[in-house]
């Protein structure tokens, strides 16, 4: 018996469709969920270009070194042509804040008027940081916020790299071209200044050289003075030499004619002697002398003018020209003497102008030394003051209006409304959407479906009271307008409770079922975490017809501190969607006083 118990219990829903409907239902009711709820959230980020964002540029454009930079209107362009972010329009500051505020644009991003004067002084001796400002409404929707925080690091990082890119390739163009002058300056300079070193010393030695000819040609010229005064004198004494050489042969000729006619006249006076005379020997004798010197004195007179005549003669000649020589040589000594002065003086200025040119070469060389020396070096503090502005020239400032800090916060919005509305679910369980005695009375129907409604809107306006209290207290909530939270938490609370007693009233038990089915249709469609615009269009076209959506809208205002005109329009819709169910319970406290078979015996029952 037990083995059919199972059987038995799933035998009472085959009795008719709606009963086997009910079997199915409970089988796909979490795929159904699991499935609405996915599809809803399967890739937001990709469909962030649904969502519109504005741009306000107050830019103008800066000239640096000759070139214009416009960074402001390039960044708009690049934004307006970028899909992988929000869609981007342009707007004046107006606008764009209005529909910030409105929830017409989840993000704005304003370019301040000095946007690209700042990023021209990057290369320049004062670098300052760029700035833009990016708004975004937590009050329109927390996790949007987050998401444009992401957003914005990118493009800053994408600004950044740009400019970053642009300032390295000029500093290092720069350091190319100092390096490439420095050094060929300073190479130039040291080959100078060796070059001057070298002929400066080879100056030294010139003057040195030439002070020692000076010195040699002084000595020469008085020598050669000398010579040519020994010379005049020779050829003056070469000269008598061979005068008196001429008058020696004139004189041993007349002493051979002499010596010839003394021996002829002795040999003549011997030959008159007899032989027995005593003069006869001393006169032979006589003439054998005055012979012997006739001889001697024609051998001289042949000697002196064979030889000595002409070797005086020649001597004479030669002493002359070497006069005359040693005169030219005298001559040339004294010029020589006279330009070895003028060559040192010369070489003494010479060695001066180079000693001054060395110098002038060292002096470039400091110069060039004192020209690297001021090349900018900078500070611990400057340095890093530089790196930032180099690492981050352009910095995002971000600016949350209706500002939500915790991440409870933000959510809450989302699951206030969740929790009343199954708050609603089980008031339900518990109380009755219509009287069975006020429906049988006579009562009318509007007074048969207020009266059931009023304790459904008490207790939903105490469990609205609860939930806020709890996060306040508890959890820490910290609304930014705490009265106002309340009072939309009651507004909610009664509309969910007019719903579900519209449905239950309409539907009996399965209007729980319908309510069920209902929140998770609601849930991916209300924008309680991503906005509903990231989500496939089946959604967004259902979204703005269901009463969560309101209520999920209406909290963020109050909760954030938003907008008070987009709390009321929110608290006008929720209004419309109550009475609207009210309408229905009407129409089924009318209906329910018809009594059927059907509502006799049910075919299901929950």
């Amino acid at each position: 018996m037990a083995s059919t118990l199972p059987g038995i219990e799933l035998s009472r829903f085959n009795r008719t469709f709606i009963t086997r409907a009910a079997l199915v239902i409970v089988a796909i009711i979490p795929a159904f969920y699991a499935g609405m709820y996915l599809a809803s959230s399967q890739n937001p980020v990709e469909h962030l270009d649904n969502l519109p964002a504005v741009i306000v540029n107050h830019d103008v454009a800066a000239d640096a070194d000759g070139t214009t930079i416009d960074a402001g209107s390039e960044l708009v362009d690049e934004l307006l042509d970028s899909d992988d972010s929000y869609a981007w329009v342009v707007a004046d500051e107006k606008d764009a804040n209005a529909g910030l505020i409105d929830g017409d644009y989840f993000a704005m991003i304003e370019v301040p008027a000095d946007f690209s004067a700042s990023i021209a002084t990057a290369t320049g001796d004062d670098p300052q940081q760029a700035k833009i400002t990016v708004y975004s409404d937590d009050a329109t929707s927390y996790i949007i916020g987050q998401v444009t925080n992401t957003v914005t690091n990118g493009i800053q990082n994408s600004l950044n790299e740009k400019i970053t890119a642009e300032y390295l390739d000029n500093v290092y163009v720069g350091f190319n071209d100092i390096h490439s002058s420095v050094s060929d300056a300073a190479d130039g300079s040291r080959d100078l200044a060796d070059a001057l070193t070298t002929a400066n010393n080879g100056a030294d030695d010139l003057v040195i050289g030439l002070g020692d000819l000076d010195v040699g040609a002084s000595k020469l010229a008085k020598g050669s003075s000398q010579l040519a005064a020994g010379a005049s004198d020779l050829a003056d004494g070469a000269s008598s030499l061979s005068s008196g050489v001429k008058s020696l042969h004139t004189n041993t000729g007349k002493l051979a004619t002499g010596a010839t006619t003394l021996a002829s006249s002795a040999k003549q006076l011997a030959a008159m002697v007899p032989s027995t005379s005593p003069l006869a020997e001393p006169l032979a004798q006589l003439a054998a002398g005055a012979d012997g010197v006739a001889t001697g004195a024609n051998g001289i007179d042949k000697a002196v003018g064979a030889q000595l005549v002409p070797g005086a003669s020649k001597l004479a000649g030669g002493a002359s020209t070497l006069s005359a020589k040693t005169t030219e040589l005298s001559k040339g000594a004294a010029t020589l003497a006279s330009g070895a002065a003028k060559a040192e003086s010369g070489a003494t200025k010479l060695g001066d102008g180079l000693e001054k040119l060395q110098d002038g070469s060292e002096e470039l060389a400091s110069g060039l030394a004192d020209g690297v020396a001021d090349i900018p070096t900078y500070s611990a503090a400057e340095r890093t003051a530089l790196a930032d502005v180099v690492a981050k020239p352009v910095v995002a400032e971000r600016v949350h209006a209706s500002a939500v800090d915790e991440y409870a916060q933000g959510l809450a919005p989302y699951f206030i409304p969740l929790a009343l509305w199954i708050g609603g679910i089980v008031a339900f369980l518990v109380m009755r959407p219509l009287s069975p005695r006020a429906i049988a009375s006579a009562a009318s129907p509007l007074r048969v479906a207020f009266a059931g409604y009023l304790p459904g809107a008490f207790f939903g306006a105490l469990q609205a009271s609860i939930v806020i209290a709890v996060l306040e207290l508890w959890v820490g909530l910290d609304a930014a307008m705490p009265w106002w939270t309340l009072a939309f938490g009651a507004v909610v609370g009664m509309v969910f409770m007019a719903i579900h007693q519209s449905f239950i009233a309409l539907f009996g038990g399965v209007g729980r079922l319908v309510a069920l089915v209902l929140l998770m249709v609601q849930l991916p469609s209300a924008s309680g975490t991503y906005p509903v615009e990231t989500s496939p269009e089946f959604f967004q076209a259902i979204s703005h017809w269901l009463p969560m959506t309101y209520a999920v809208q209406g909290f963020r205002q109050v909760i954030a501190g938003g907008a008070e005109s987009i709390a009321w329009s929110a608290a006008g819709h929720l209004a419309l969607f109550g009475l609207f169910a009210f309408g229905l319970t009407v129409f089924a406290a009318y209906r329910n006083r018809t009594w059927s078979v059907t509502r006799l015996h049910p075919a299901l029952q929950l």
